[in-house]
């Protein structure tokens, strides 16, 4: 009986061992998510790192594949990363999450944002949407970025149906409500983005990204004035001065004929592509203006 209890013992303590790194694992993927929440070049490169470790140390956590996914995805939509560097990397980790737990919504959704940014394969990533959405209705995730593929090949209405259902997932996201405003700028329903944008501002008055947008709708419209205003105070804001914001406010600058002070954004940027990446889109509009 003695022997049965030393046994029992020893069962215990090994399998106390074996689920410490899960559990280590686990902590390592709540600090990857809250980094990832940051949306900055540092928090997700942080991000990356760490749904990374949490992956390597637990092998079977199929959520960290998949924000590994996610991190490299937005490393390069956002401008942060060359692409043919992360989205590789996005594939891989999209894909051992998938084979680990083939209903993961997170990991479908995943895959189809490296079909439709990498691969510009909008049936397969359209596929892949609905599939994590069959998955997971309440991922408010797929949801924007679904809509985001669909305002990029035309489709406005589907675009405005899925971010609304995001906006209703998570209504304290600033980022769905501005991304609406978005896709009705693209749609050129321009008084509808206004009103979109301008109730974005009175629930989040800081928030760079729905001064840039407003900056934008003012282009659109020809107001060169008002949108150089929205733009430098889009970059005045802490973490405001994205390549996206810095490039259209030169071409606002351009169209004012302040071409000094749009050769002045010019020259910053390229100096930053010298040193590190930057979006070619983005040389490109700061050269426009």
């Amino acid at each position: 009986m003695k022997n049965i209890f030393v046994i029992l013992a020893v069962s215990a303590a090994g399998l106390a061992q074996a689920q410490e790194p899960s559990t280590e694992a686990r902590a390592m993927y709540e600090r990857a998510a809250e980094r990832f929440r940051d949306r900055s070049a540092t928090g997700l490169g942080e991000s990356l790192e760490l749904f990374h470790r949490a992956a390597e140390l637990d092998p079977s956590l199929s959520r960290a594949h998949a924000g590994e996914a996610d991190a490299a995805c937005l490393l390069a939509l956002y401008g942060h990363r060359a692409p043919l560097d992360v989205m590789p990397r996005a594939r891989k980790a999209a894909e051992a999450a998938l084979a680990l737990d083939p209903e993961l919504a997170e990991a479908h959704a995943a895959l189809g944002l490296t079909r439709y940014l990498y691969d510009w394969d909008w049936d397969r990533a359209e596929s892949s949407f609905e599939r994590a959405i069959a998955s997971d209705p309440t991922y408010s995730e797929v949801r924007h970025w679904y809509a985001m593929m669909l305002m990029a090949t035309g489709r406005y209405e589907g675009a405005v149906e899925q971010i609304d259902a995001a906006i209703r997932i998570a209504p304290e996201r600033a980022l769905y409500a501005v991304k609406r405003g978005t896709i009705l700028i693209a749609a050129s329903r321009y008084d509808e983005a206004e009103a979109q944008l301008r109730g974005a501002l009175k629930r989040h008055p800081d928030y760079p990204t729905a001064h840039r947008e407003l900056g934008r709708l003012a282009l659109a419209r020809r107001e060169d004035t008002e949108a150089r205003e929205a733009l430098e105070r889009a970059a005045a804001l802490p973490g405001g001065r994205s390549a996206t914001t810095q490039s259209t406010l030169a071409l606002s600058f351009g169209r004012l004929g302040e071409h000094e002070r749009a050769g002045a954004i010019l020259r910053e940027l390229e100096e930053r592509a010298r040193s590190g990446y930057l979006s070619r889109v983005s040389l490109a509009v700061a050269r426009l203006g």
